[in-house]
């Protein structure tokens, strides 16, 4: 134990030598130590008569007994100050990765409604396809901040950058079809993105949509472009089936329309990303996962960290103990003649 004391504040030390000076100097009479209470004295008439040679003060021993205590009580407090302290176990701090914002942009055309996928046996449509998905993915997302964006016409910034995972769960569960128009404009969202997300924080955009019905004064191309000068990822995920054949029997009234692979593939090709094609839930949750692990930052080498226990409350409860013994011998009462044997 005592190889593993130490002093978290040992510059206090330093006043040590000094006390202890000052008591030896004391002991020789050329310094009074100051009384930490004036002496005790009875009121008692008669006594006015008497010589002051006929009283006697306080023993001598008892003033060095109470100085030594005084000075004692100093040295240990000054110990106390310095924090002793002795190690006990370490714990090591491993810092795990972390991804970077994610900035999702949804699609919401009109074409979202078509129900091309298969969910237990029964058909979905790409806009639920997709919240089901994503509300899975935010469940389990343990990165910084995730924004969402809405692929209409015009695009709209849903919800910020947030860590509360229950505010971009509630904003998911109202996202609709046609929510920002019937048509989508992916060239002005990620014009939007460009310029509303800038900042030194690398940032990654994801597009999920099934690039249908293309309507803006800015092609998807340009849009892309404009992200990647920001220093932003672009990564492309294709919702629905890219096969005429995959449309549903029954008439829905709206023509079907196949996913644009080939707008996606040249999106993520100019943005630096990926592009993945959702076949079905498990192509998009897989989708999901590997860009959220693909721009996680490398962990920070493991951290070891001292664990001590402080011994300076013992410190300053002697130092009160020491202190209260001096207070006591200093008023020890005066003796009159004839009282000491």
């Amino acid at each position: 134990m005592l190889a593993d004391l130490h002093f978290l504040q040992p510059a206090w030390l330093l006043l040590i030598p000094p006390l202890l000076f000052a008591w030896f100097w004391r002991l020789g009479g050329m310094l009074n130590w100051p009384a930490l209470l004036p002496p005790a004295r009875l009121r008692f008439p008669p006594l006015a008569n008497m010589t002051t040679s006929q009283q006697r003060l306080p023993k001598p021993s008892y003033a060095k007994r109470a100085g030594g205590f005084f000075v004692a009580g100093l040295i240990v407090a000054v110990i106390g100050l310095a924090q002793p302290a002795v190690n006990t176990t370490t714990a090591a701090d491993t810092a795990k990765a972390e991804p970077v914002d994610l900035i999702l942009l949804v699609g919401t055309a009109v074409t979202m409604n078509l129900r091309d996928y298969i969910a237990n046996g029964e058909r979905v449509s790409r806009m639920t396809m997709l919240k089901q998905l994503l509300a899975d993915f935010v469940n389990h997302y343990a990165g910084r901040r995730i924004a969402l964006v809405v692929l209409g016409d015009p695009p709209a910034l849903w919800l910020p950058l947030t860590q509360d995972k229950g505010v971009v769960l509630d904003a998911i569960s109202r996202l609709r079809t046609a929510l920002g128009g019937r048509l989508s404009d992916t060239g002005g969202a990620l014009k939007m993105i460009a310029e509303a997300f800038s900042g030194n924080d690398e940032k990654v955009v994801v597009l999920i949509t099934d690039a249908g019905l293309q309507l803006g004064s800015l092609s998807p191309e340009d849009g892309a472009k404009l992200v990647k000068a920001k220093g932003m990822t672009l990564h492309t995920i294709a919702v629905g089936s890219a096969d005429p054949a995959a449309a549903e029997d029954t008439t829905t009234g709206l023509l079907y329309e196949p996913v644009n692979l080939q707008l996606m593939q040249q999106l993520a090709t100019i943005g630096g990303g990926r592009m993945y094609h959702a076949l079905d839930t498990e192509h998009m949750q897989q989708a999901l996962q590997e860009i959220e692990t693909l721009h996680r930052h490398p962990a920070a080498p493991a951290t070891t960290h001292q664990l001590v226990q402080p011994l300076y409350p013992w410190a300053i409860g002697t130092a009160i103990f020491l202190f209260l013994a001096s207070m006591l011998l200093s008023r020890q009462p005066a003796t009159l003649p004839g009282s000491e044997k």
